[in-house]
């Protein structure tokens, strides 16, 4: 799946061009562990690692990148059947949630978009780590076990810190697992004390590693600040667009302040975890309800909603689908293991089939951003970058539109100005690039990225051809 598709997005800075690309492994793990390196997701290692390997393994051509996030994928399925088998405690009702939630279209954006795979290390690190320490466990868990989640654990964080919603899914799904009352949480732990004691360690190294990058700039982007009711409002979309996950959408439109209302749904929301706890119900439903929460406008996300922030609700989702299909078909009669395996294989190609589909708009930067502006034809982010796409493709006269769209939906966009000004080298008219110019340096936005190269490119003898080896 995407295995034909160009890079696009984010891929180009972070995997293509990287300057990680140029150093060794110990070179990247130093400037990673002192957040000195020129390269994008420094706070991120095993992203990094990740896009080492690519130009190691296949010089960064788009197959090979995309073979490697797929890879990643079918891990992070293992994974997820790891934690269903020990949550759902039956072998076929994990197997059809593994399939299920590996086949879900809301997916595509984690999978065939290579800088996002770090979405993917953070499942593979929080869902398996999960899985190992609520495994039953009647003795001690050996130093072996306790190895695995502290090693999953640390995969996940080097991935991306919303990884660290182990911690609260870990909290909600232990009392699913243990016996009643003060006992039952003593022999629990006690079982597991090598295996917490190791995933501590990880967890407070990482939180001293990240607090020490914070004090000169962890590279994480991170938006303004939000209401106190956005968070509630987030959660509820969460849940909803996870019970739904059939679309894709790889931008969203900016929301307005969120009222008290959104307070109600939440708190049915996890009122309604609260009751169903103690079932197996009550399991998908902690991934729903704290699932996101590591991605909620609190923790300052540069984008308040996106895809690639679903990974563990909807696995949540796809076990209480799981669930309530086997419920029916109790209900339907005694169903053959046979009938049950041929209802879920058909249930997953019918999603798969659907997610190749979905895939299809992250196929090229054109096509990814032609879908985003039918989808969401109120954002100047979608219009400027489809603009973008469009004078990457030739198309100056399409480009043209697309920035007068964007500029008129927001007339004061630094990145929108300054694709306007690299429109116009590309068509030859320098006079009107340097005004434009001029006017963001006065503006304050010197800093913006590109604006260098634009200017450089205003000075060249050939502005136009300057501009097109850019977009290479």
């Amino acid at each position: 799946m995407g295995l034909g598709f160009e890079h696009v997005y984010d891929d180009g800075p972070t995997i293509v061009s990287s300057a990680a690309a140029r150093l060794s492994v110990g070179e990247i793990l130093g400037a990673c562990l002192h957040g000195t390196g020129s390269f994008p997701d420094v706070s991120r290692p095993a992203m990094v690692l990740s896009a080492r390997l690519d130009h190691a393994l296949w010089n960064a051509s788009p197959v090979g990148t995309h073979l490697t996030s797929l890879a990643l994928s079918v891990a992070a399925t293992f994974a997820a059947h790891a934690l269903a088998r020990v949550l759902l405690r039956q072998r076929a009702l994990a197997l059809a949630a593994a399939a299920l939630w590996a086949s879900l279209p809301v997916h595509a954006e984690a999978v065939v978009c290579a800088s996002y795979r770090e979405d993917l290390f953070a499942a593979i690190g929080v869902l398996g780590a999960l899985a190992v320490l609520l495994a039953p466990a009647t003795m001690p868990l050996g130093w072996g076990r306790a190895a695995c989640a502290a090693s999953l654990t640390a995969l996940g964080l080097a991935g991306k810190e919303s990884a660290l919603v182990l911690v609260p899914l870990l909290v909600a799904l232990a009392p699913l697992t243990r016996e009643h009352g003060f006992a039952g949480w003593a022999r629990w732990a006690a079982a597991r004390e090598r295996a917490l004691l190791g995933v501590g360690v990880v967890l407070l190294a990482y939180g001293a590693w990240r607090l020490e990058l914070s004090n000169e700039g962890d590279g994480v982007a991170r938006a303004a600040a939000h209401g106190a009711h956005d968070d509630a409002r987030y959660l509820v979309w969460a849940a909803a667009r996870s019970f739904w996950p059939l679309e894709v959408d790889p931008i969203y439109a900016d929301l307005g302040p969120a009222s008290l209302a959104w307070w109600i749904p939440a708190i049915a929301l996890v009122a309604l975890w609260a009751w169903f706890r103690s079932s197996a119900a009550g399991r998908g439903l902690a991934l729903v309800v704290f699932g996101a929460l590591l991605t909620a406008p609190f923790v300052g996300p540069a984008n308040e909603r996106a895809d690639r922030y679903l990974l563990f609700t909807t696995f949540g989702v796809a076990c209480l689908v799981v669930l309530a299909l086997a419920a029916l078909a109790r209900r339907l009669g005694d169903l053959s293991d046979a009938r049950r395996l041929a209802f879920t294989l058909a249930l997953t190609l019918v999603l798969g089939a659907r997610s190749a589909y979905a895939c299809q708009p992250w196929a090229n930067d054109l096509a990814l951003w032609s879908y985003a502006t039918a989808r969401v034809p109120e954002s100047a982010k979608a219009w400027q970058a489809r603009a973008w796409a469009e004078r990457r493709a030739g198309r100056l006269d399409d480009a043209a539109r697309s920035l007068a769209t964007s500029l008129a939906l927001d007339p004061t966009r630094p990145e929108t100005r300054l694709s306007s000004a690299y429109l116009s080298l590309q068509r030859g008219d320098v006079s009107s690039a340097r005004a434009v110019l001029d006017q963001l340096r006065a503006d304050g936005f010197e800093d913006l990225p590109g604006f260098a190269r634009a200017s450089g490119c205003a000075s060249a003898v050939d502005p136009a051809r300057c501009v097109a080896r850019g977009l290479r």
